[in-house]
């Protein structure tokens, strides 16, 4: 253990710096006349694992409490003379500088005065960002899709805008996301809402998002940083389950469906989830594990732009201008050379279905064909975290989070190949925090994680392809298969 210690030290970076990820409580003791009192014992006590932080008040009275974990905690003060006093239940949200005065009456140390720190007044003096914490309570009941990072589109200053969500009118590129401490933006696509690994609401425990006046440590960016803490285990084991149904059998068919003749198009959607956290060894080594998994097997009413069968054999007609009187132009006998439509273009316009619908097209070349376009897809998710007291003022953690989504995309056309699209994004954190003395401070972080994406398009040709421009919707798909390979590695020393 010392060995680790040793190794860890060496890479320590002195100074009164914090983590993004842990919290800090500061404050005066002092007695009812509002003298300070030096000497103080203040104890800092996490309900949930029994996680301990003492230090000593200074001459000034002041004292300072680095590397909280985010949670409830019970605050003890005593010193010779006073009544000891205890603030239970006192809330320490993620990455929080929290302030803290606590008064002791005159009295037998013996006498212990319990307070609820829920009822206490506590105004943010020693800190000048703007930011908002949201607990895993308030996710849980909030409409986010099961999306932690949803919550973001909400606050104030978010213009959304699908996911490139713009923050206090800076770009989409200025955000950040912290996941345990370390950043969990693909380089390939920086949004305010979307990470690389998933921060599902089962296993997010806080969250914070500065909005404007950030500390310099967070650094690139001058839009929204978000910090994500993982949900760990207790003394106490505890979880939940869910299954969530969505059937057809329960919809009915619209209106333009009926009148096109298209039946009913199906959505079935089974959401099943597991939680579980609990302790290892009590007070020492706890774990925590999330598993979720999603089939969607549905279709999508679809409206295409096609050609109407006349237009399709090369007559176009046309309005003559000021009058109402269609014309029309036949391309293949007015052609000079007589060859015709080329057999390559007619085997292609052939593929195009007559019209069914009549809401959208020009109604002279062009109509609309309406059709259920089946869309399926699995995600399998799953999170797990182990925390480690290695000792009083030496903590571990090691998180590991993996998502896969097979899927499909949907057909130009009915009767046409679908094409296949595959999501795998993994992730693995580790941490250390190490407080060595009140004044001297080091966490440690790594990380590795990975997002990739592949798209097959089997309904494109190898030659070349014809394109219609915005006449009608071609029916091969134009665009190449797609694969995006996005590695982030992160090292924190501070």
């Amino acid at each position: 253990m010392r060995v680790l210690q040793s190794l860890i030290a060496m890479m320590a970076f002195a100074g009164l710096a914090f983590s993004q990820a842990n919290s800090s409580l500061s404050g005066t003791v002092q007695d009812s006349s509002g003298s300070v009192i030096p000497g103080a014992v203040v104890v800092c006590l996490n309900t949930r694992t029994n996680l301990r932080a003492e230090t000593v008040s200074n001459s000034r009275g002041a004292f300072h409490l680095q590397s909280l974990p985010a949670g409830n905690y019970t605050i003890s003060a005593e010193a010779p003379g006073f009544k000891r006093k205890v603030l239970r239940d006192f809330p320490l949200s993620v990455a929080e500088i929290a302030d803290q005065i606590i008064a002791l009456e005159v009295g037998d140390n013996a006498t212990t005065i319990q307070v609820e720190a829920k009822n206490l007044a506590r105004v943010q003096t020693t800190d000048s960002q703007l930011s908002s914490g949201i607990t895993g309570k308030e996710l849980d009941a909030l409409p986010l899709g099961h999306e932690a990072l949803q919550v973001n589109r909400y606050l104030p200053g978010v213009a959304a805008n699908g996911g490139a969500d713009k923050v206090n009118g800076t770009r989409v590129g200025s955000n950040s996301i912290l996941i345990d401490g370390v950043d969990s933006v693909s380089p390939l696509r920086v949004q305010n809402g979307a990470s690389i690994v998933p921060t599902n609401v089962d296993a997010t425990a806080e969250m914070r998002v500065v909005l404007a006046g950030a500390h310099a440590e967070y650094g690139r960016g001058a839009g929204a940083h978000t910090e994500v803490i993982t949900r760990g285990g207790s003394n106490r084991f505890s979880g939940n389950a869910f299954w969530y149904v969505r059937n057809s059998a329960f919809n009915a068919n619209n209106f333009f469906n009926n009148a096109a003749g298209v039946s009913r198009p199906y959505q079935n959607q089974n959401y099943v989830g597991v939680s579980l956290g609990g302790p290892v060894l009590k007070n020492k080594t706890f774990f925590f594990f999330n598993t979720r998994f999603k089939q969607t097997k549905a279709q999508s009413t679809v409206v295409r732009t096609v050609l109407r069968p006349a237009a399709k054999s090369g007559v176009f007609s046309y309005l003559t201008p000021g009058t109402q009187t269609v014309q029309t132009f036949n391309i293949p006998t007015n052609d000079p050379r007589k060859l015709g439509i080329d057999p390559q273009v007619a085997k292609i316009l052939a593929m195009l279905p007559d019209p069914n619908d009549s809401t959208i097209g020009d109604g002279l070349n062009t109509g609309g064909y309406r059709f259920n376009a089946p869309s399926n897809a699995t995600e399998h998710q799953f999170t797990g975290k182990v925390d480690h007291q290695l000792t009083a003022s030496h903590r571990l953690f090691f998180r590991y989070t993996w998502l896969g989504a097979p899927g499909t995309s949907a057909a130009t056309y009915p009767g046409q190949a679908i094409g296949t699209s595959v999501t795998s994004n993994t992730g693995f954190a580790a941490g250390s925090d190490w407080a060595l003395r009140p004044t001297l401070l080091n966490e440690f972080r790594i990380a590795n994680q990975q997002a990739d994406s592949y798209n097959t398009l089997p309904a494109r040709l190898a030659g070349p392809m014809i394109l219609s421009g915005a006449l009608f919707t071609d029916p091969l798909n134009t665009a190449f298969p797609l694969a995006n390979l996005a590695p982030v590695f992160n090292v924190r020393i501070t």
